[in-house]
């Protein structure tokens, strides 16, 4: 009989990280598609939106809390569908090798038990990464963003006198 097979969680449980210090990630995130890359392009979104608040470029800080939640919650969200799409189609006998595993450069996945499983749940790892960041950007601002209009109060206060 078949040994059972591990359920997501326990796939997740069984990731060894150490794979990422050999490895070329930027390669890594092409190959795995789709599900790295929109996270990874989010990111960038992101990083975008929060320079643009902390110099006070965008209009008003609550606006820019709720597009930092949901790009952060949307690269998680593509990220997990990613990473359990993978967990699937690896547990399938049927299937090819997945790109990743093939085509990446640096150490060799199949030879330490937990690196195919870190390697197939990038897309997760960087959608919650960007999600933390987001939500630690989120909080960075309510800390130190000040009052809301700071800059409209400013002109107000120039112009009167």
């Amino acid at each position: 009989m078949d040994a059972p097979q591990p359920s997501f969680i326990e796939f997740l449980r069984a990731m060894n990280l150490r794979v990422f210090q050999e490895r070329e990630v930027g390669l890594d995130v092409y190959l795995s598609g789709f599900s790295a890359i929109a996270p990874a392009v989010l990111a960038i979104v992101s990083a975008t939106v929060f320079l643009l608040a902390i110099f006070q470029l965008a209009p008003s800080r609550k606006h820019i809390v709720p597009i930092l939640l949901v790009l952060g919650s949307l690269a998680f969200g593509i990220g997990a569908a990613g990473a359990h799409g993978n967990y699937v189609a690896h547990l399938r006998p049927e299937a090819k090798t997945h790109r990743i595993l093939t085509d990446g450069r640096g150490g060799d996945p199949e030879s330490n038990s937990g690196q195919v499983e870190a390697l197939l749940a990038l897309p997760l790892l960087i959608g919650a990464g960007v999600l933390a960041a987001n939500v630690a950007g989120v909080v960075f601002l309510m800390i130190f963003g000040g009052g809301e209009g700071g800059r409209a109060k400013r002109r107000e206060k120039t112009a009167k006198g």
